[in-house]
């Protein structure tokens, strides 16, 4: 006895609108972190039925911006931070002297201030490889040069 076609074809229809929804997300990401956000206020909402809903709220330049990448956050206040002004050849450069080529934790990358905006802006840039560890589901970064 085996599965029958009308449930094949609609597991197919299930695994496809997966996809389409995961790729819809990955769009949306894109799109919102490459958006300059300026001095306005504002909250909009994505709807779509493969991303469902994704809500934004771009607060007023005073108050704190979170940008989340890989579970890393950098909000507005770390714009004065001097990770946040040094070039990012430095901050490439500095990743290497301290971790040279090796596989970085991210646990390591959040205990420092400094460590975590250089992260953010390096990993917004494609600066850093990132890989997840198997036995313990932990992610791991290092740089490409």
């Amino acid at each position: 006895m085996g599965i029958t076609d009308e449930a094949y074809w609609q597991a197919i229809l299930v695994e496809r609108l997966k996809k389409a929804q995961q790729e819809q997300q990955e769009r949306i990401k894109e799109t919102l972190d490459s958006t300059v956000l300026g001095n306005c206020s504002s909250t909009f909402t994505v709807s779509s039925p493969y991303a469902g809903n994704l809500t934004a709220n771009l607060p007023h330049l005073g108050t704190p911006l979170t940008v989340k990448h890989g579970h890393i956050s950098m909000t507005s206040k770390d714009l004065d931070h001097e990770a946040a002004k040094v070039s990012l050849e430095v901050l490439s450069n500095m990743w290497v002297m301290r971790w040279q080529d090796k596989w970085v934790d991210k646990e390591e990358l959040t205990e420092d201030d400094f460590w975590r905006i250089a992260f953010v802006r390096l990993e917004n840039v494609n600066k850093l490889e990132r890989h997840i560890l198997a036995d313990n589901m932990q992610y791991v970064y290092r740089i490409i040069e």
